[in-house]
């Protein structure tokens, strides 16, 4: 009864400040008084204030190339790394809960100020008593509930969102954002899921995974070496030759994972990876993950080989081993138009920019192109796998368009398939 309650009283309070605000912005605009920085500045302190998935909301669109104005998207993107904190009592009790009245015992320091401040939790510099620096992470107070009252916004969401493209289902997408957030909120499953990326990436000395201390970690505490590293707005002002070697770590830290073992780190906004000064990779926070089934992944090779070779059957084909149930022939160019936004630049055998322009303006403009095409074709499901795919690929796309590199990414592509033994039939 206790938790329906938090629930509601948490929806209720973020929907009547979130209205509230959109309310006044809208007669502003109206009255050609349009500040749409302090609409943003205020939109960040209520999301920041309420903790939980929803900020997540926030970080998503700050990331997006040219979704926002600059000014505004950067006002979201602070949100990614420094939230409002809890304050010292929260830290004393949460330690207390997870590692006992002597928890302070256990460390030779421990400094009670987070270092990071994020949605799910908050970050501590400490030092183990052999000597080990270490981040903790500190999960905030009642974040189950928070999760099940935000999934439930969520589902609202979606709902106003079938009213306006009433052939697209997406009944798979809530569902597998609720399975990735509950995942997420267990710090054990996040400590197994850094081992398994440490042993992915154990012969890559450039690319650096945080190690957890397992007597130091519990479900709501989570313990592991401290790495530290500049983020990507210093990295996107140094050299071209400098940014080249950098990109060539993150494009085979969010792709070599998913071709070698099914597996991608399904959150890569800007807080969390950076980068040493002398352009090796460190990458953090690794609780939304997502494993896929090897057939998935022929099907995602099937679906490149479809592209090059222009050939919609081969394309059909592919979609329908996703996942994608309700599609026609006719229907592949417009899922195309998504599909050559996201994967373009590892189709083409040339050397080219991420995007042409360097501008994120393509991908909107797409987006919604799409979304008006598949309203008018009939009905569409869209497969759960396509989610967080779709999520790490424009999160990851969006840090390499802020770096300018041209390069061919084309055999880049086929170079990291070599490296997992995967190859594309062309």
């Amino acid at each position: 009864m206790y938790d329906k309650l938090s629930q509601l009283l948490r929806s209720g309070k973020i929907l009547s400040q979130v209205g509230f605000e959109g309310a006044k912005f809208a007669v502003n605009r109206g009255l050609g008084r349009e500040d749409s920085h302090v609409f943003f500045q205020n939109i960040k302190t209520i999301l920041g204030n309420s903790k939980g998935p929803i900020m997540k909301i926030a970080q998503i669109l700050g990331t997006i190339p040219d979704l926002l104005p600059e000014e505004d998207a950067k006002i979201l993107r602070e949100l990614q790394v420094s939230a409002p904190p809890m304050g010292g009592l929260f830290v004393k009790r949460r330690m207390k809960g997870e590692l006992g009245e002597d928890w302070s015992s256990k460390f030779q320091s421990f400094d009670q100020t987070p270092i990071f401040a994020a949605s799910l939790g908050q970050v501590h510099q400490a030092k183990t008593l052999e000597g080990i620096d270490v981040a903790c992470k500190l999960q905030y107070p009642d974040m189950q509930n928070a999760i099940e009252s935000d999934l439930g916004q969520l589902k609202l969401l979606f709902k106003g969102f079938h009213f306006f493209h009433s052939s697209l289902d997406t009944s798979t997408i809530v569902e597998e954002i609720t399975q990735r957030l509950r995942e997420e909120v267990d710090y054990l499953f996040e400590a197994k899921t850094l081992g398994t990326f440490g042993e992915i990436f154990k012969d890559f000395p450039h690319i650096h995974i945080p190690k957890a201390i397992p007597d130091l970690t519990t479900p709501r505490l989570l313990t592991m070496t401290w790495l530290e590293g500049k983020s990507i707005l210093w990295a996107e002002q140094q050299p071209l030759e400098f940014k080249e070697k950098i990109v060539d770590h993150l494009f085979h830290a969010w792709y070599y994972p998913f071709y070698a073992k099914g597996l991608i780190h399904a959150d890569p906004h800007f807080g969390n990876y950076a980068f040493m000064e002398n352009g090796d990779l460190c990458i953090f926070d690794f609780g939304c993950t997502r494993q896929f089934e090897t057939e998935f992944i022929e099907s995602v090779l099937l679906l490149f080989e479809g592209l090059i070779k222009k050939d919609d059957k081969i394309c059909l084909e592919a979609y329908e081993r996703w996942g994608f149930e309700g599609i026609t022939l006719e229907a592949v160019p417009t899922l195309n138009l998504w599909a050559n936004l996201m994967y373009g630049p590892l189709l083409e055998d040339r050397v080219r920019p991420l995007q042409e322009n360097h501008s994120g303006v393509q991908g909107r403009d797409t987006l919604f192109k799409v979304l008006d095409e598949i309203n008018n074709a009939g009905n569409l499901k869209i497969p759960k796998e396509f989610i967080f795919l779709d999520r790490a690929t424009v999160g990851i796309g969006s840090a390499l368009l802020r770096l300018k590199v041209e390069k061919n990414w084309h055999q880049s592509f086929l170079q990291l398939l070599s490296q997992t033994g995967w190859k594309i039939n062309i």
